[in-house]
């Protein structure tokens, strides 16, 4: 990435999570409006146990799958 558009892209990606989190609290707050404020929590828990979920699967493809640059890396040398 070039180093200019680096605040940018962090940027970008600062929006999309608040985006992300808004949406969130929207639906958790739906739910426990036509039910009860367990159901709230139990959304709120699948929703954290989801994002963690999904964290650690992308960080454990992205060891197991080299990246083009350590290839390229090992090739060179």
């Amino acid at each position: 990435m070039d180093a200019n558009q680096a605040g940018r892209v962090f940027g970008v990606a600062n929006g999309c999570g608040l985006a992300a989190t808004i949406v969130a609290m929207l639906m958790v707050a739906t739910i426990t409006d036509h039910s009860d404020t367990r159901y709230g929590f139990v959304a709120t828990a699948a929703l954290s146990a989801a994002a963690t979920l999904t964290a650690g699967i992308r960080l454990v493809r992205q060891k197991q799958v080299p990246s083009a640059a350590v290839a390229y890396e090992s090739t060179v040398r």
